[in-house]
């Protein structure tokens, strides 16, 4: 909200300050204080005629100050001619757009509005910003030698080449520096999307796929070629499906720990993605698959890069969200004999879930990773608890 509000006040600003360029400018009359008035009101209104009606010479950078160049101008019209102007049009008409689009209804019911309403005009909105300043509206006395502000600015009626100390000013446009603090941040961005787009441009094979009850599809992708991913336990990747949708990338979390041979994502049904791609996977079968590639781009992100470090972890997961441990879980079965274990002692695993059938498939991985404690005598390294909120699930 503090980043559309900013550029309202910022907005109102400069309006009125065109306001005030287009009354200033009356190229019919000079006005000077009358009968020798010295007020400083009316000196001060006169100081404002002068440098509004200094002469514009032919080059770009002259001497003029206002920019309003027309007597009786329409503010409307000289907003346009002007290029922060239409730049600053923009700019709003983009920010409304992002901020009317970012409501958690818009996102929830109509994401790819949201998404793709987000990348169109948060750039159109990055090159105008950039754009903005370089007409130099904004303009500096250069010839401060020859006229200095505080001895010459109550003194516009002697302004002239021949007077060395109260020469007529001149003034030139400011350089826009906008794109100096920009340039290394978007040369970073664009880097990175482009990489992304080349990473996603890779198939990768399904290798196999189970349905789970409570609608939860279980991908596995081959993660054994020259193309394999390597990740951490605990991070995500982002999956797209050319079949489902060409430009929509979902983000899911790994379920497969970084040593097993397939890279596998537990996906439920939660949306029309999730639920078309659910659909072809049941309406296919074993010889002809309606899905056989996918596009993957990470992995990305996760808390848990230091968990083997510590001596006790407590992991609390609820519902969906408690995909990141089992891949968690995995690599700590996978690795229990590993030097790189020694230092945990004790997993409390916490899991709050609202039915006893919801992700089945998790409740196989505890019953394997307690089998395989118990063989090794390592029961106690890990106290796992479950909740069921809201009761047992009649089938």
């Amino acid at each position: 909200m503090i980043f559309f509000f900013i550029p309202v006040i910022h907005t109102l600003g400069h309006i009125w300050n065109l306001e005030s360029f287009v009354a200033a400018f009356n190229p019919y009359e000079k006005i000077k204080p009358s009968n020798g008035s010295t007020n400083e009101s009316d000196l001060l209104f006169g100081l404002i005629s002068t440098l509004s009606l200094l002469p514009s010479p032919t080059q770009p950078n002259g001497t003029y100050l206002n920019p309003v160049r027309s007597a009786n101008a329409n503010s409307i019209w000289e907003t346009i001619k002007m290029l922060p102007g239409i730049t600053g049009i923009i700019m709003c008409i983009a920010l409304s757009v992002i901020a009317s689009t970012s409501s958690e209804h818009i996102r929830r019911s109509f994401y790819n509005l949201f998404w793709f309403t987000h990348q169109l005009f948060a750039f159109l909105f990055m090159v105008t910003f950039i754009a903005h300043g370089f007409q130099g509206v904004v303009r500096g006395q250069t010839n401060l030698e020859r006229n200095d502000p505080q001895k010459c600015y109550l003194k516009y009626t002697d302004w002239s080449p021949k007077n060395p100390e109260c020469d007529i000013p001149q003034f030139a446009g400011s350089m826009a520096t906008t794109w100096i603090w920009l340039l290394a941040p978007l040369v970073i961005y664009f880097l990175e999307r482009l990489t992304r787009f080349a990473r996603g441009l890779v198939t990768h094979k399904i290798a196999e796929y189970r349905l789970h009850p409570s609608n939860v599809l279980e991908l596995r992708i081959d993660n054994r070629d020259k193309n394999s991913i390597e990740y951490s336990p605990g991070q995500y990747v982002y999956l797209n499906v050319k079949k489902l949708a060409y430009f929509e990338w979902h983000p899911f979390t790994i379920t497969s720990a970084p040593n097993d041979p397939h890279l596998t994502v537990h996906i439920r049904s939660a949306g029309d993605w999730t639920s078309t791609l659910i659909g072809l996977i049941e309406s296919g079968n074993e010889k002809e698959p309606n899905i056989r590639h996918i596009h993957i781009d990470g992995a990305y992100g996760t808390c848990a890069d230091n968990i083997f470090k510590y001596e006790t972890v407590v992991l609390v997961g609820a519902g969906i969200g408690v995909t990141p441990y089992a891949s968690i879980l995995k690599h700590l079965l996978n690795n229990l004999d590993s030097k790189y274990q020694l230092a945990l002692k004790k997993v409390h695993f916490i899991w709050i879930c609202p039915s006893i059938d919801t992700f089945e498939w998790f409740g196989q991985l505890l019953q394997e990773l307690e089998a395989d404690l118990r063989l090794k005598g390592k029961s106690h390294l890990l106290d796992a608890k479950i909740y069921i909120t809201k009761g047992w699930t009649l089938r």
